[in-house]
């Protein structure tokens, strides 16, 4: 496994876990619900080594390494936490969200010469 996935996935996971079992959730599930986070951006992942022909290991490197770089889940964390007062305040904060992670999916694929989502099947 990448090394920049281990330590992202490993403060992730801890304190994910963490947040679980002090809301008394059973610490094995807590565990393995806290392993799941990781896992939303393996398909963009694939897909972007799918496009530019490197190999996944680069790729999901490349990918968490601009995401501590360019503190993208700080931006995340802060989206998620806007409050939600009514249905379009909601879908507002969804769409930032996913263009969040479209920013991600973009740079990571530009940084390794390819450029345009639209390339990557979005």
């Amino acid at each position: 496994m990448n090394a920049g996935i281990r330590a992202w996935t490993g403060r992730r996971r801890i304190r994910s876990t963490e947040d679980l079992t002090k809301q008394g959730i059973d610490t094995s599930l807590a565990r393995r619900v806290s392993q799941l986070g990781p896992m939303v951006t393996a398909i963009d992942i694939v897909q972007i080594g799918a496009a530019v022909t490197q190999l996944v290991d680069t790729v999901c490197g490349v990918y968490f390494g601009l995401d501590q770089y360019l503190s993208m889940q700080w931006l995340q964390t802060k989206t998620t936490a806007l409050p939600i007062t009514d249905r379009w305040r909601k879908l507002a904060r969804n769409a930032l969200r996913e263009e969040l992670y479209l920013s991600q999916r973009s740079i990571t694929a530009g940084s390794q010469g390819r450029t345009g989502v639209d390339n990557l099947g979005y």
